[in-house]
């Protein structure tokens, strides 16, 4: 299986009408069979959205009564990538898919997953996520 770690970068577009956006981390196990990926955003902004957020943001809480800031690392997806559906009724993507090697994607995930994952990458860190994603592989595509 092979281990894809890629951070996509930060980004303030307000001028364009597009916002502001966290740096997000992408870890993706991909296999014969498909990929699986835990996304996080990783609290890091640019300068100017920082100066930004500092200006009009505050914490807020979230569904978990937990308080998050805007600088705060956040689990956004635990997810799946198959070329075929997992599921009755499920459709493809309509890009192809870069973790399936441009073919194309039947994909879901889970925002809470995401955030039980990030409970865990901040106090044991990437290598028991790896070992996460190694599971959810197992019990995505081999219960088919």
């Amino acid at each position: 299986m092979q281990r894809i770690t890629q951070f996509v970068p930060a980004y303030d577009l307000r001028d364009e009408n597009k916002g502001i956006g966290a740096c997000r981390c992408l870890m993706v196990l991909k296999g014969e069979k498909g990929a699986v990926h835990f996304v996080f955003l990783t609290g890091m902004f640019l300068e100017s959205a920082m100066e930004h957020l500092y200006e009009v943001s505050y914490p807020w809480v979230g569904a978990s009564g937990k308080f998050y800031y805007p600088n705060k690392p956040i689990g956004c997806d635990v997810g799946y990538h198959s070329s075929a559906p997992m599921y009755d009724g499920e459709n493809p993507q309509e890009d192809p898919c870069e973790w399936l090697d441009g073919q194309a994607c039947y994909c879901d995930g889970s925002g809470l997953l995401a955030q039980e994952y990030m409970e865990i990458l901040l106090e044991k860190g990437s290598d028991a996520i790896w070992d996460l994603l190694e599971d959810y592989y197992q019990d995505t595509f081999n219960s088919q």
